[in-house]
């Protein structure tokens, strides 16, 4: 058995982490879209939480990669 680096674990860990919220956010937003479009077709609220969750999961993501948390010292 070999053991890897922990600067290859982490980028392991930051790859599942970041694809785990990335699926939720790609399932959720069309979801919203469709329930925005049939219950309130003239306004279109669905874009203010697509951009702030983008937003949220752009700046959640750089202070993960550049402080270096892992699944084991999780500091958010």
């Amino acid at each position: 058995m070999q053991i890897q680096p922990d600067n290859t674990r982490k980028r392991r860990f930051f790859g599942r982490w970041f694809a785990r919220r990335a699926t939720a956010c790609v399932v959720v937003c069309p979801f919203l879209a469709l329930l925005d479009a049939c219950t309130s077709p003239r306004y279109r609220w669905v874009a203010w939480v697509a951009a702030g969750w983008g937003g949220l999961q752009l700046t959640l993501s750089l202070v993960r990669y550049l402080t270096g948390c892992d699944d084991e010292r999780n500091y958010l």
